[in-house]
């Protein structure tokens, strides 16, 4: 996949896992918007979708949380699942990603509390915390 291609996919599927905690099925994936040709816009559509979705998780029960939503006839989880997958996807991906950035000439940012080119904690000059625990 191109960059792009890469960062989009983060994007979409994102979205659609939280769609289908939110409505308890998976849909379908949506199209890639004709408004959406760069990086910077594909950060705008996960931002504006990300915003909506929020409160719509924030609502849902425990019981919504446990109810079980078919993922493709694959698995058959609680919905509270789909969002831990839906990280580590991320995560995964994220990490493919940020392969691009140093041959491009990119320094690499601490997306996972350090890089080769970012230390932890960042500028060095705040007071010394433990990284965060994953």
């Amino acid at each position: 996949m191109s960059a792009f291609q890469l960062a989009w996919h983060i994007a979409l599927c994102a979205v659609w896992f939280l769609d289908a905690v939110i409505h308890r099925q998976f849909g379908e994936d949506e199209p890639l918007p004709a408004d959406v040709k760069t990086a910077p816009d594909v950060a705008r559509w996960y931002t504006d979708k990300f915003a909506q979705q929020v409160p719509l998780l924030k609502a849902l029960s425990g019981e919504d949380l446990a109810t079980r939503i078919d993922y493709l006839g694959l698995r058959n989880d609680p919905a509270v699942a789909y969002l831990n997958i839906a990280i580590r996807h991320s995560v995964h991906h994220r990490g493919q990603l940020s392969t691009y950035l140093r041959p491009m000439g990119v320094p690499v940012p601490a997306i996972y509390v350090e890089s080769g080119d970012e230390p932890y904690p960042p500028h060095g000059d705040g007071p010394a915390v433990a990284p965060p625990a994953f």
